[in-house]
């Protein structure tokens, strides 16, 4: 029969720990989102650069 440890005599990983969220950098979904905002932003320019640019006889 195999022996088990206790769970509660065991240690929370690192990687686990909240207090090691804070100094990381960035996360993917605020990455995600940053670019999404930038990206939107970039065609938004784009087509209103392009707009005005056209001109044309009215």
């Amino acid at each position: 029969m195999t022996m088990r440890t206790p769970t509660s005599s065991r240690s929370t990983p690192a990687r686990h720990r909240p207090d090691d969220r804070t100094r990381r950098g960035p996360d993917l979904e605020r990455q995600s989102i940053s670019f999404t905002v930038g990206l939107y932003l970039f065609i938004v320019v784009a087509l209103l650069l392009a707009h005005v640019t056209a001109g044309g006889a009215s």
